[in-house]
C-alpha cells in the first residue's frame, strides 16, 4: 500500500481504540473490520499481513523447539530428537544485523544481533512485570479490588512514576 491509497489501517485501529472502553482484543478486531471500507479490505489486510506472518513464524520455531519426535526401540527419545530434528531447525526465519534469514544462513553478527534483540525485549518483559507487582501491591496497601478503586492521587503516583 502507498500514501496515495490514503487508507490507513493504522489510522482506524487508532480511531477505534479512543472510542471504546472495550479491552478484548477480538472484539476491537471486530469493530476495526466492520468500519474497514469495502473496497479497502484488501489494502488493511496488506498493512496487516507481515505482522500476522511474523507471528506465525514464532509460533512455527516455537513448536519444532518443543516437538516430541515418536520413541523408536532401543533409542532414547532424547537421541532420536537430536538426530532427527536439527536439521528442521535450520530453517528456522530468524531477524538477525542483516534482517530476516534462515537460521543456517545466519552469520556470527546475525547471532549476536538475534541475542541482542531477545535480551532487550525480555529486559522490557522484565521491567513491566515488575511494574504490575508493584501496582498489584497498591491495591493490597489500599485494599481495594481494582486499580480503578485506587484513589486518584495512588493512580496517579503508580501511573506517574512510569511515563
Amino acid at each position: 500500500m502507498s500514501a496515495d491509497d490514503g487508507f490507513i489501517l493504522r489510522h482506524l485501529v487508532r480511531e477505534v481504540l479512543d472510542s471504546t472502553n472495550d479491552a478484548d482484543p477480538g472484539a476491537i478486531a471486530g469493530m476495526v473490520m466492520a468500519r474497514i471500507p469495502r473496497g479497502q479490505v484488501r489494502v488493511a489486510l496488506s498493512q496487516t499481513l507481515r505482522l500476522y506472518v511474523r507471528q506465525i513464524v514464532s509460533e512455527t520455531r516455537n513448536s519444532r523447539a518443543a516437538s516430541v519426535t515418536p520413541i523408536r526401540p532401543n533409542v532414547s527419545s532424547k537421541v532420536s530428537g537430536i538426530r532427527d530434528g536439527w536439521q528442521r531447525r535450520l530453517r528456522d526465519r530468524t531477524h538477525g544485523a542483516d534482517g530476516w534469514k534462515m537460521l543456517a544462513d545466519c552469520t556470527y553478527d546475525d547471532l549476536l544481533a538475534a541475542a541482542s534483540e531477545r535480551r532487550d525485549m525480555a529486559s522490557r518483559n522484565d521491567a513491566r512485570a515488575r511494574q504490575y507487582d508493584s501496582w498489584a501491591r497498591l491495591l493490597t496497601e489500599h485494599d481495594v479490588a481494582t486499580f480503578g478503586d485506587l484513589p486518584p492521587e495512588a493512580q496517579m503516583n503508580a501511573i506517574g512514576r512510569v511515563a
